[in-house]
């Protein structure tokens, strides 16, 4: 449970610190990291029905916000690092970290993913698209649009995307990648931010590329690649002389 209330109620964490207590019960020198949902409650959604990811033919998800809709992420963040402090303050001797988890099976890969309709048309994602190409210095970046779900499910140069006629198709595949990432990095300071700096934020990724975090940010306890990997957020080790963050062995 996260308890993610609304803000004009008071927090009711007795769910999450009960479930916490039937573990500690059973052992006394065991260290926690609760798994718990970061997606966006139903009352949120509610409040904020443009943040609601949108799919191809409009077709809203009533049940999910978009990962580029600011006020997700604001909110979403503050809550977490809420909790965070809650356990930390709660269970000082056996918080270890927290396990945000979200959008589909909660292995932040896009909701609806295994599925047909395409994700990606609600406004927070064009907003976002267009920022993003404006600092890569597309001249056309602030009219630019969501490719159709025509030209992103067809391949008429071949299974490759070819940058001469599919710029704007690759780009927005990249775009996704790192909106993403970029999401999932926003919970990395989480638990030392609310904490201490001997805690960790554990994530869990089921797409099929993780974009290598920015410097500074994150690194992996795992693996980055293809397939599912579960890394953890520590104190960043120094940058290389590239600027980039050095991944463990």
């Amino acid at each position: 449970p996260n308890c993610w209330s609304p803000p004009e109620r008071p927090v009711d964490w007795s769910p999450l610190d009960n479930l916490c207590r039937r573990i500690i019960a059973v052992n006394s020198n065991v260290l926690l990291v609760p798994r718990v949902g970061a997606d966006a409650p139903g009352w949120w959604l509610e409040r904020h029905p443009q943040s609601r990811m949108v799919y191809d033919l409009d077709k809203a998800r009533a049940d999910h916000a978009s990962v580029s809709d600011r006020a997700y992420r604001a909110d979403a963040t503050a809550h977490l690092e809420r909790l965070c402090q809650h356990l930390c303050e709660t269970f000082p001797r056996h918080f270890a970290g927290i396990h945000p988890c979200g959008q589909n099976t909660g292995e932040w890969f896009y909701q609806g993913s295994w599925e047909r309709p395409l994700s990606g048309y609600d406004a927070a994602t064009l907003t976002a698209f267009c920022a993003w190409l404006k600092t890569r210095g597309r001249p056309d970046a602030e009219a630019a649009t969501v490719p159709t779900d025509a030209e992103r499910r067809g391949h008429p140069f071949g299974f490759l995307r070819d940058p001469g006629h599919e710029q704007r198709l690759i780009d927005f595949a990249r775009f996704q990648q790192m909106e993403m990432a970029d999401h999932v990095a926003a919970r990395e300071p989480l638990a030392r931010s609310s904490s201490s700096s001997s805690t960790a934020t554990c994530l869990n990724s089921g797409r099929s590329r993780m974009a290598r975090p920015p410097a500074g940010t994150m690194r992996s306890a795992g693996c980055w690649g293809a397939g599912t990997s579960t890394f953890c957020a520590h104190p960043s080790p120094t940058p290389t002389a590239d600027g980039s963050a050095p991944l463990p062995a």
